[in-house]
């Protein structure tokens, strides 16, 4: 995206003080996206993470990160991005909801502002949100990652969902969908 630094793990070691001292300033950075990449790191390294992109953001910066959500209803979904799970059955090591992920954002200092998500219940969540903050390609709003056009992978996917369930994704027209928060730092 225009404006922004794309980095890789050679660029940036997200967990690693040193890295982010090589390339920034502490509180000197306005925006910060991660779309999934937290969900491969382990719990001890999510926190150092949140530490770092806490310090080098400055006060009113946004971290908007996008990671699979576990209280997504759908088994197939759930199956396919879980830890140990069909899609990156070694890679995923967390596997966050909205309520783990706002404790842990609270706890680090941040201020949470959920933007999508699916609640305990299965229902899904939305406010609107701006992209030159970080567009997340894997959403709701994009409804990218899953092949919609895959009729046997769409039958599984929906007939994974509890029946209760499935209208909210018919009239969004939304399959794949990711917890998407924004972590502010205060003024």
């Amino acid at each position: 995206m225009e404006g922004w630094l794309a980095t890789d793990i050679n660029q940036l070691n997200i967990v690693e003080d040193s890295s982010w001292g090589r390339l920034f300033n502490p509180g000197s950075i306005d925006r910060i996206l991660a779309e999934h990449v937290l969900e491969h790191l382990t719990m001890r390294e999510l926190g150092s993470a949140l530490r770092h992109i806490y310090k080098y953001l400055r006060p009113g910066g946004i971290f908007r990160l996008a990671v699979p959500d576990a209280f997504h209803p759908s088994r197939y979904y759930y199956n396919l991005v879980k830890p140990g799970g069909w899609e990156t059955p070694y890679e995923h090591l967390l596997f966050l909801d909205h309520e783990i992920l706002s404790r842990i954002g609270s706890e680090t200092g941040f201020e949470v502002r959920l933007l999508e998500y699916f609640d305990e219940h299965g229902f899904f969540h939305d406010t609107s949100y701006r992209n030159e903050d970080g567009i997340v390609q894997r959403c709701a709003r994009n409804n990218s990652g899953l092949n919609a056009s895959d009729e046997a992978v769409m039958t599984q996917f929906h007939a994974s969902i509890p029946e209760h369930l499935r209208q909210q994704f018919v009239e969004r027209q939304m399959s794949y969908t990711s917890l998407i928060a924004d972590l502010v730092k205060p003024r």
